[in-house]
């Protein structure tokens, strides 16, 4: 965001901590567990307002808010059922489970390979190519396929999650939606990955304007990438 060259404190706000070690100085005030709601404009400086009332300001604002915190969901009833995950961290720590992947994209396809090695796994697919997937991706998930590591259905989408009966593989009972069908998959777990949205509605009450009304429109920027707040 643009600013004048009036050199201020470097103050970095993070609603989440995650380093190794966050008492070391590294020349950066941290404001811990702070949650940016208004970016504004006083004079030459401009203000960045926290949930609980702190303030920091600063002659120019870098947004580096990624998209990980607004992941896109299932869109289904059910979708926020324990066991029903947006994110996979660690692969290994599932064994011997029925789990069923949902999402073509190269993160479901990674996930599914990895989880294949430990579990019975199965890929939904909305169509039946992988056009969102690097070649090398879709060429390693349809071999794994073709040797029994795990399965794929394709025109498949979910349409309902629901509390399992009980029993191995039981935990959950997906129910998908196929070009002739409705069927019920059975499974301990779902992972969807299904990217993220961007989060545009906090940008914009920033002050910053998009190019559209399209969800893929991009920021209203100048050539050295600054907006116009």
């Amino acid at each position: 965001m643009a600013g004048n060259r009036t050199r201020l404190p470097i103050t970095a706000v993070h609603n989440r901590i995650d380093i190794r070690n966050p008492n070391r100085t590294v020349g950066v005030k941290l404001l811990k567990g702070a949650r940016a709601e208004s970016i504004t404009r006083e004079g030459d400086e401009v203000v960045v307002k926290c949930d609980d009332g702190r303030q920091a300001r600063a002659s120019h604002v870098v947004l580096a808010i990624g998209m990980q915190g607004n992941l896109r969901r299932l869109e289904v009833p059910g979708d926020g059922l324990p066991g029903v995950q947006y994110g996979l961290d660690d692969p290994a720590a599932h064994t011997q489970e029925v789990i069923v992947v949902v999402g073509t994209g190269d993160a479901g396809i990674e996930n599914a390979l990895a989880l294949a090695e430990r579990n019975r796994v199965i890929l939904l697919n909305r169509g039946e190519e992988f056009s969102r997937a690097k070649p090398q991706n879709a060429e390693a998930v349809q071999a794994a396929a073709l040797a029994g590591r795990l399965e794929i259905r394709s025109h498949c989408r979910p349409t309902r999650v629901s509390p399992g009966t009980g029993g191995a593989g039981a935990g959950l009972q997906l129910q998908v939606r196929t070009l002739d069908r409705e069927e019920v998959i059975a499974c301990d777990r779902i992972v969807a990955r299904l990217g993220a949205v961007a989060p545009r509605a906090l940008v914009e009450g920033f002050g910053i304007t998009f190019t559209g009304p399209t969800p893929d429109a991009l920021p209203v920027l100048s050539e050295r990438y600054e907006s116009s707040v």
